[in-house]
């Protein structure tokens, strides 16, 4: 349902942002094109930013985000310029990053409320080897590129663990799905399975069990999956 929400939202900033369905909206509303433009601008950066935030794809950003500060480093660019680069090249929640920073906004800060946001928390680290390079004054490209390897490995570690809880979480789907098929064989056949659950002793005892086992049976694979997560 979530994917089907951004589908159809996709499409409407798509079809949107096109010049006649900007004139025709302007001659509706009597608005101005710099301020339909600007309202267009801001729906499509919203989609693009709820795109970029995905904890999935924010994790594997940060990641990528510390391999390319890490090769500025090495390639001889100071430590800011260097994660302004690296920023830059990511998707628009990160170069708003850059863009703070170039205010002057505190790297360690905004890399630390960067860490907040879901997927994000490989940037608590990158904010702690900005800290140690800069107060210590150790190798800060040697650094990150060890940061960088082991968020590496924690991503992949993670995918893994994905993957291997796929099977049980198709299987909550299935359980939370048979309470659907019961009834619905039952109508194909033509029974009048609503009186049979409603109006008899025997009907309201199946229907509350089996509600009982099939939320039970829910909660057991799902502590499986979270089992398996840990």
């Amino acid at each position: 349902m979530n994917a089907l929400a951004m589908a159809c939202a996709f499409a409407t900033v798509w079809i949107a942002m096109s010049n006649p369905f900007a004139d025709r909206l302007d001659l509706v509303t009597g608005a101005s094109e710099p301020s339909i433009n600007a309202f267009l601008s801001k729906g499509k950066a919203w989609f693009d930013m709820r795109r970029a935030n995905r904890p999935e794809r924010a994790a594997r950003d940060i990641v990528e985000v510390a391999h390319r500060w890490a090769g500025e480093l090495g390639a001889g660019s100071a430590p800011l310029p260097s994660l302004l680069i690296a920023l830059r090249e990511g998707p628009e929640f990160l170069t708003q990053v850059a863009d703070r920073l170039e205010l002057g906004a505190d790297p360690v800060k905004e890399l630390s409320a960067l860490a907040d946001q879901p997927g994000c928390m490989g940037a608590g680290a990158l904010a702690a080897c900005w800290q140690v390079g800069t107060q210590v004054g150790g190798g800060l490209a040697r650094t990150l590129s060890l940061v960088a390897e082991g968020l590496g490995n924690e991503l992949l570690v993670r995918e893994e663990v994905r993957a291997q809880v796929a099977a049980p979480r198709a299987t909550a789907q299935l359980v939370a799905a048979l309470p659907l098929a019961g009834p619905l064989l039952t109508a194909l056949l033509g029974a009048n399975f609503l009186t049979v659950f409603t109006h008899t002793a025997i009907g309201r005892l199946c229907l509350f069990s089996g509600l009982a086992f099939d939320v039970a049976g829910i909660l057991w694979v799902r502590q499986i999956m979270i089992r398996a997560s840990r």
